[in-house]
């Protein structure tokens, strides 16, 4: 069939019935004249050979005189898109068929730091060709194959769909920070058994619960279970963190492994926090402040390449003299701050404040910590794919230390 169709071509071009047809490329539409597969600004009998035989001999076109040659919009280079442009340049046709169209759901979009939506591309004409996404700022906006863009820091970005024949649509998006503020709590087996529906139910909007303390496999916090059951069946957004004992930097490492251990098979919403208040650290440590903060990077790191978000909680006296806030800032380790007062005066950088142990709150018998949070950590994790718990380690390789991967040093330096 091939063969014929090419011999029946051979015969109207040596018959010289073809004549040729120019066409000036539009000022508002500079994609390739439809037809126009040599790109030489006209439509001719050289671009039906051309055609044919780049689709018989797989010799491969630009991506313009690709989107020049489809001119039946259907998606893809076949000999009936030869045939089209014979019948147009001869006069057996009137032209070819429109160029297929994209447009998005929308033109504007206005998302939060963290936030994600998916835009969709509605097509004229329903084919197969390709659909391509991009952001004018991947550091301001991200998109997938899917249209799902995610604001990753306040700016504003244009979010662009190209299809097979060229043809584009963009959506302009503005990020804006996560201003709003989230009240949680943290709590242990020190409240004792909580009723998560009262707390649920009188306005809590997250809770830190402890897995556990130090780095021996029998000190889980007795209350661990019930409350990441009895608070995630309510709904509650929640976190986690470890209270540590930690005298160097192998024991911190410890405290990272156990802590996995402990967590496995969970997911968190809020970060997986390395609790660093304890005298035993201080006084294991001297109070070396280089050490101490390695110590916080160890355990982080261990998290992280194990498919948490950690992040460090320690009050303003050990932020201020005992930890390098900024060195932890600069390696993307977010603080959780102590401070009981009614207005902090802590100067460092922090994404959330525990600023009372008094609190009372419906469902809990005495006191509680009450917390604040200013990020929306829900929508950051879920972006970043962490704290899922989907990923899993032999008992023996957590004890050992060897849970999936060994823990970096690149936060060290």
């Amino acid at each position: 069939m091939k063969s014929l169709f090419k011999k029946s071509l051979a015969v109207l071009l040596s018959a010289s019935l073809l004549g040729t047809i120019s066409i000036p490329v539009s000022a508002a539409d500079q994609l390739p004249l439809l037809g126009d597969v040599d790109s030489n600004q006209s439509v001719d009998s050289a671009d039906a050979m051309k055609l044919l035989q780049s689709i018989e001999s797989g010799n491969s076109l630009s991506q313009s005189q690709k989107w020049a040659g489809d001119v039946n919009q259907d998606g893809s280079l076949t000999q009936s898109d030869v045939q089209l442009i014979l019948d147009y340049i001869s006069g057996k046709a009137d032209g070819f068929a429109q160029r297929v169209t994209v447009s998005l759901s929308n033109s504007s979009l206005e998302l939060l730091e963290g936030g994600s939506y998916t835009l969709k591309a509605t097509l004229s004409k329903t084919v197969s060709g390709n659909i391509t996404w991009s952001s004018s700022d991947t550091s301001v906006v991200s998109v997938d194959s899917k249209g799902t863009v995610k604001g990753l820091k306040p700016g504003q970005a244009t979010i662009t769909v190209q299809i097979f024949n060229g043809m584009t649509a963009s959506c302009t998006v503005k990020v804006t920070e996560d201003t709003s503020v989230r009240w949680g709590i943290d709590v242990s087996h020190h409240q004792g058994e909580i009723d998560w529906a009262d707390v649920k139910a009188s306005g809590v909007d997250f809770a830190i619960i402890r897995a556990g303390f130090g780095y021996y496999d029998s000190n889980t916090d007795s209350q661990f279970i019930n409350n990441m059951k009895n608070a995630q069946a309510q709904g509650m957004p929640v976190g986690s963190y470890h209270y540590s004992y930690a005298e160097n930097l192998e024991e911190s490492a410890k405290d990272a492994y156990y802590m996995l251990n402990k967590i496995q098979g969970y997911s968190f919403d809020y970060p997986i926090f390395y609790d660093m208040e304890d005298n035993t650290m201080l006084n294991g440590t001297g109070g070396d402040r280089t050490l101490l903060t390695n110590m916080a990077l160890r355990f982080c790191s261990i998290l992280r390449e194990n498919g948490y978000y950690a992040a460090v909680y320690a009050n303003k006296n050990w932020l201020t003299n005992y930890l390098d806030a900024e060195k932890l800032e600069a390696n993307g380790i977010d603080v959780w701050l102590a401070h009981y007062t009614s207005q902090t005066d802590y100067r460092g950088a922090y994404t959330m404040w525990q600023y009372s142990s008094t609190g009372r709150v419906d469902g809990i018998s005495g006191d509680v910590d009450l917390d604040y949070c200013y990020v929306n950590y829900p929508q950051i994790i879920k972006n970043s794919g962490l704290n899922t718990g989907t990923k899993s380690y032999a008992k023996s390789a957590v004890i050992s230390g060897t849970a999936g991967s060994s823990y970096s040093e690149s936060l060290l330096k």
